[in-house]
């Protein structure tokens, strides 16, 4: 840990946030498909079912709290905006 962070910050900063976190998010999602296919057993068809549904409750989830901190920033922006014409 002591060379993963400086190192990944290093990265970020040379590569940029959006790309970096594209490439996490494809590594989660590969992750996600590589155990359900591993636990496919043990799950079964009704916890590989379960296990999908869940994830896409969650995304959800972060998708309304993304689409909130939006509409929030957006609002502090205009507000500032508004202030500096003053």
């Amino acid at each position: 840990m002591a060379l993963g962070a400086p190192l990944g910050a290093l990265m970020v900063e040379l590569i940029g946030r959006k790309p970096t976190l594209l490439f996490v998010a494809a590594l989660c999602v590969g992750q996600f498909i590589w155990t359900c296919y591993n636990e496919r057993l043990a799950l079964g068809f009704c916890g590989l079912i379960a296990a999908v549904a869940a994830v896409g409750v969650f995304l959800l989830g972060f998708e309304k709290l993304r689409a909130w901190s939006a509409v929030l920033v957006g609002e502090r922006k205009e507000h500032l905006a508004a202030l500096a014409k003053q």
